[in-house]
């Protein structure tokens, strides 16, 4: 009787059974360690999804609490619009909503006469916030006006010389211009606020600022008839 010959289909077989036996041994070997591996797999793959999904949805309730308190700020309800705003804050003081909600509800105290509260908002969002951040000019801008309010004309003028010398926009360096000369004002440093507007008035003429600012004569008039 001849001999059987192997054929290609033969070797392909006999090669899979000897993987299969082998791996067979392997799992049979190592099934507690692949069992774990595969729950290790699983568990990260579940967290994963349960971590995106709670990131998503704190990120909405955050947008949420944030709409409610600053709706009922625009529609003047500055009490109630605390609340929300502050559990945004509490909730959520990581968020890019939790920053703003500190200057939302620094701007609600400031409208219902609470400056030290709204001061010491203000502080806790600066600490918190990037300086190069849009969201911190706003907040000093809200601080120097707090400042203002509590009358402690130094520090706001402080304030108003920092946000100068960031290199603003045309309209903030104005509106900061005419603001820290009242500081100087208000303080009875009535040469130094005359001369902080003779350089923005020097500035106008320049060409330097293009938009006028209404009654900047009649103001520096006024403080060098004082000054005398």
């Amino acid at each position: 009787m001849p001999a059987h010959r192997l054929t290609r289909k033969d070797l392909k077989q006999d090669s899979f059974v000897e993987w299969a036996a082998k791996a067979t041994e392997f799992v049979q070997q190592y099934y507690v360690h692949i069992g774990v591996a595969i729950l290790v797999v699983a568990v990260v793959i579940i967290g994963s999804s349960l971590y995106r999904k709670s990131r998503v949805s704190a990120q909405e309730s955050a947008s949420f609490l944030l709409y409610q308190g600053q709706s009922l700020l625009f529609r003047g309800e500055c009490e109630s619009a605390r609340y929300p705003l502050q559990e945004c804050i509490d909730r959520f003081s990581g968020t890019p909503s939790g920053k703003q909600a500190r200057l939302d509800l620094a701007h609600a105290f400031l409208a219902t006469g609470d400056n030290d509260a709204a001061l010491a908002i203000l502080e806790e969002g600066l600490q918190s916030t990037d300086s190069q951040s849009p969201l911190y000019e706003d907040l000093q801008q809200a601080k120097a006006a707090t400042l203002m309010n509590l009358k402690e004309y130094d520090q706001a003028a402080t304030v108003y010389e920092s946000l100068l010398a960031s290199d603003p926009r045309q309209r903030d360096r104005i509106e900061w211009t005419l603001r820290l000369a009242d500081c100087r004002r208000l303080q009875g440093q009535l040469a130094e606020a005359a001369e902080i507007l003779i350089q923005l008035q020097t500035e106008i003429e320049k060409g330097n600022i293009s938009q006028p600012v209404r009654d900047l004569e009649s103001r520096l008039q006024v403080l060098q008839a004082l000054a005398r």
